[in-house]
């Protein structure tokens, strides 16, 4: 009987001995995907939301099916911004925006009409808004009333009023 008890014992004892490394790994992937899902977890979530900001002679509206709002950055699905100024109204549509800290990279269909007449057409835009620059890094489409031009890619400076394309091709409608 002391036998088998102290058999027992060390039975137990050895297993623990081997079973506390294990216990030690899973513990720790469990605090990992713990902190995983807290940072994949939103703060905020927004649904068909609509958010404006009024100016002197225009103002900006951001709409929105679905926003989620993180730490670190902000995902909208079904983006659209409305920006009124003095001579005209832009429109930009995408599937999905991504925002973190100054740049925002819309992606799917990525459309801007303007009021007078001119639309661009592209995949992929990233916007800075500290220094008011729009790349394009996908091919695009550019209407305009009189010219329909396309380009592999494209750099706004809105800021400074200049524009760089790579690869440009344009028709013109007389």
């Amino acid at each position: 009987m002391i036998k088998k008890k102290g058999l027992l014992a060390v039975a137990v004892f050895l297993s623990a001995i081997l079973l506390l490394p294990l216990f030690v790994v899973l513990k720790n992937d469990s605090a990992e995907i713990t902190k995983r899902t807290l940072v994949n977890t939103p703060l905020l979530v927004l649904k068909e939301f609509r958010y404006k900001e009024l100016s002197a002679g225009g103002g900006i509206e951001v709409l929105g099916g679905v926003g989620y709002h993180f730490k670190d950055r902000d995902e909208i699905f079904a983006f659209k911004i409305l920006k009124k100024e003095t001579n005209f109204t832009s429109t930009i549509l995408a599937k999905n925006a991504l925002r973190c800290g100054d740049e925002t990279l819309m992606t799917g269909g990525v459309k801007v009409d303007r009021s007078d007449g001119y639309r661009l057409l592209t995949q992929k835009a990233r916007y800075f808004q500290s220094n008011q620059i729009v790349k394009i890094d996908t091919p695009f489409r550019f209407e305009g009333e009189k010219f329909v031009a396309f380009g592999d890619s494209s750099e706004i400076d809105m800021k400074n009023k200049k524009i760089s394309v790579n690869s440009i091709r344009a028709k013109l409608n007389y």
